[in-house]
């Protein structure tokens, strides 16, 4: 039996090709499994920021009490530190900077004479500060859901 080295280098040469395909294809599921992975740490992490910010007064409001400008308005750099560390693993950074934006403005609006106002004395059509809140809240929560 003769040994034909031009065979031989075909087969080595096709088997390599293989290999680097694999390669090739593993590196890419892995990087794009990676990314997504990043992600959801990201998104994880950011709803958690979020709600641990707003302990005692999001998701149930029941527990407002007097001064809670005060309180709405202590948590907002704490806010926006969170949606500035994840607004690098979303595409929509002006929503979620348009969001962060009204959520502000709830926080400075909303005070103890305007939720006392609302519960003593309310007007057809007006909307529950604690309500209108929790919407903001929610707003930013959005850009953080499970796919």
């Amino acid at each position: 039996m003769k040994f034909d080295i031009s065979s031989f280098l075909a087969g080595l040469l096709a088997a390599l090709v293989v290999v680097y395909v694999r390669h090739l294809l593993t590196k890419s599921h892995t990087a794009e499994t990676s990314k997504k992975n990043r992600k959801q740490i990201a998104c994880d992490k950011y709803r958690f920021a979020i709600l641990d910010i707003l302990k005692g007064i999001y998701p149930d409001t029941s527990n407002w009490d007097w001064d809670i400008n005060n309180k709405l308005t202590e948590g907002i750099p704490s806010v926006e530190l969170a949606v500035t560390e994840f607004k690098h693993f979303i595409t929509r950074k002006a929503d979620i900077e348009a969001a962060l934006q009204r959520y502000k403005e709830c926080c400075h609006e909303t005070t103890d004479r305007k939720c006392t106002t609302y519960i003593m004395y309310p007007k057809e059509g007006e909307a529950d500060p604690k309500e209108i809140f929790k919407i903001k809240v929610e707003d930013l929560l959005e850009f953080a859901k499970k796919p």
